[in-house]
């Protein structure tokens, strides 16, 4: 190693290093390649003396070196000092630092370069995302705006199973509740002005009819056998009287809905009362009634005579949607799951005509009937809605036309 550091080519290091040896003194005892300006380049062997940090430091402290200093030339470098303990000479490495850190450079650059390429992603990223959470976001709130101003058509059309998905979700079915909601209130406004309006016709009408009624029951009393075209019109004036009572009498129900007498009761006892009372018309129509009751069924508070209304109402609406005979089937079951133990649930199913689409939603309306040619007032099941919402219950109507109707009523259980 020592022969090749005394030639200029052996104590290069790449193209700008160079390795050197100097003796105690700071004599040179090789030939680096620094020394341009000498011909005889032997001649400066333990004759040119350099002065850098690593000899300084090696003189004073007796301490090795490695670090960034200036070299004899005046140039920056990186190098690196061994003390020769035995011979007293110190070995030198030196590599410009322009040189020695360019990898490091680079390497640097290649970081920030990545670095740079991940932020834009990132921000790009961010945009896309950002759009994808604000757009359903800003459609909420336009829509949230909108029910606000009373449009309960306000609907969002976001399909995507994320966490906003479900939350437009859930926006829409609030808005659907809303409306529901909403035309209930509404309803319910109606119905509070229909009924007082209702309550003062039918107590003008209702003495006055009943003199009208006794007077032709009087009339027809003292005409004689043989007229039968008087005594025919006579009864179709009482018939219509009659018809124009029981109006009158709907309509005094449909007003006064008085707060039920709650008493807890088994709901199959009730209805075993209220059959006797239309054993009539069923019988008159040859309708069947079948019976599907659980035993051991939980009892239900409910105001006993109301209650019989309000069945007795669905009843005669079944038998009137069967004029050539049929069955009606009444079912009462226990709750079967958790979720229903809180309620219990009577249906009545008659196998009738069944209700259009278009009537479905009508027919808790007061006045809309589809049997005005039979008599019917159009209040008898607006009374059995108020009747059963009266004992915080619910009732609703499944119908198919030409498949019959179902008439379900959930009535809460007695604690």
């Amino acid at each position: 190693m020592l022969n090749s550091l005394l030639t200029e080519e052996g104590s290069a290091i790449g193209r700008s290093g160079k390795a050197y040896i100097v003796n105690k003194d700071g004599l040179l005892l090789t030939l680096p390649n620094f020394i341009k300006d000498k011909k005889d380049k032997y001649e400066i062997i333990l004759k040119e003396q350099v002065k850098t940090e690593p000899i300084t430091r090696a003189q004073s402290q007796g301490k090795e070196t490695l670090g960034i200093y200036r070299d004899s030339l005046g140039n920056s470098v990186l190098g690196a000092s061994v003390i020769n303990k035995e011979k007293g000479w110190l070995i030198i490495a030196e590599k410009d630092t322009l040189l020695a850190f360019a990898p490091l450079r680079f390497l640097a650059l290649i970081i920030v370069s990545i670095a740079f390429i991940c932020i834009t992603i990132v921000i790009l990223l961010s945009f896309l995302i950002s759009g994808k959470i604000t757009e359903p976001i800003l459609k909420i709130t336009q829509a949230a705006g909108k029910v606000a101003q009373g449009d309960f058509e306000a609907e969002i059309n976001y399909a995507s199973n994320d966490e906003l998905g479900i939350l437009v979700k859930d926006f829409n079915q609030m808005v659907q509740d809303l409306k529901k909601l909403h035309s209930q209130l509404l309803q319910c406004d109606r119905l509070a002005s229909l009924g007082t309006l209702s309550a003062g016709v039918a107590h003008e009408i209702k003495n006055p009819l009943a003199i009208i009624i006794q007077g032709l029951a009087f009339l027809r009393a003292s005409m004689p056998e043989g007229d039968a075209i008087a005594i025919d019109a006579v009864e179709r004036i009482e018939k219509a009287g009659m018809r124009a009572a029981n109006i009158v009498r709907d309509l005094l129900s449909f007003s006064r809905q008085n707060p039920p007498a709650l008493e807890a009761q088994n709901i199959a006892a009730v209805i075993e009362d209220t059959l006797p009372l239309v054993e009539h018309q069923i019988k008159l129509k040859n309708i069947k009634i079948l019976r599907r009751v659980s035993a051991d069924l939980p009892f239900v508070k409910v105001d006993n005579s109301q209650m019989k209304q309000a069945f007795i109402n669905i009843i005669l609406n079944a038998v009137e949607a069967m004029p050539r005979g049929g069955t009606i089937t009444i079912a009462v079951e226990k709750p079967k799951t958790q979720a229903e133990s809180s309620n219990l649930e009577i249906r009545f199913t008659d196998s009738g005509c069944g209700i259009t689409e278009e009537n479905l939603h009508k027919v808790f309306d007061p006045f809309f009937s589809t049997k005005q040619k039979q008599g019917g007032t159009g209040l008898g099941l607006s009374v059995t809605r108020g009747i059963i919402e009266g004992h915080n219950g619910t009732v609703e109507i499944e119908s198919k036309l030409g498949e019959g109707t179902t008439v379900i009523v959930r009535l809460p259980i007695a604690d």
